[in-house]
């Protein structure tokens, strides 16, 4: 392999790294804040960061993500973004303070619908 060649291919894999770590990162954080997520599978709650991720075997550039705990892949929840609640959100809601991923529960107008 010529020099020329070498560094081309480290370039590639260079970007290929950064495009794979914006993938991650997008299932890590949703806006400006980590992300929990529930396995449908076994239940294990917890934050995406310690999901286990990988590169997919069929589709070239696109990562799977995979339960630390029972090890099936794509079976998550995304946990509602109330602090202390795991159940999984049912609705999103724009809000002065941002974005909302919420339980039915949580939603910010629930309160008043309960009146």
């Amino acid at each position: 392999m010529s020099p020329n060649t070498k560094g081309e291919a480290m370039k590639t894999d260079t970007r290929a790294n950064r495009i794979i770590m914006s993938r991650v990162n997008e299932f890590i954080y949703d806006g400006n804040h980590m992300t929990d997520v529930i396995c449908k599978t076994c239940g294990w709650r917890g934050p995406r960061a310690d999901c286990l991720v990988g590169p997919h075997p069929f589709t070239h550039g696109d990562l799977i993500y995979g339960c630390p705990q029972c090890r099936d892949v794509e079976c998550f929840a995304v946990a509602c973004d109330e602090v202390g609640c795991w159940m999984p959100i049912t609705c999103g809601t724009p809000t002065a303070a941002g974005y909302r991923q919420t339980c039915s529960k949580h939603r910010p107008d629930a309160e008043k619908d309960q009146s």
